[in-house]
């Protein structure tokens, strides 16, 4: 097997848990051998938490943002007062329906 391996939404294969346990344990030391994501908190999977203990480090990571996605670096993170509605609305465009569709 070659190392690292990434497994993407993980909580749809509990069973892997197990070996993953026992090849972590194989060598300690080598760290980032298996990169899991998921869309399930880790926290509330059943036994998963137990099974891994001392050996994982979990990283809750929320979404990109729009201005994160078309690289705008610089943009201000979006807070919903009444004066930044107010200055969106001013300046909103027309988004077609598809174009939202295909964002989400």
């Amino acid at each position: 097997m070659a190392l690292p391996v990434f497994i993407d939404e993980v909580q749809y294969a509990p069973e892997l848990f197990s070996y993953i346990k026992l090849k972590v344990d194989q060598d300690k030391r080598q760290t980032g051998q298996f990169w899991l994501t998921g869309s399930q908190q880790f926290s509330i999977m059943q036994n998963i938490s137990e099974s891994l203990a001392s050996r994982i480090a979990i990283f809750s990571m929320s979404g990109l943002s729009l201005a994160e996605e078309e690289n705008r670096p610089n943009t201000p993170p979006f807070v919903p007062t009444p004066e930044v509605l107010s200055h969106r609305y001013r300046i909103a465009r027309p988004i077609p329906e598809i174009d939202i569709y295909h964002k989400i």
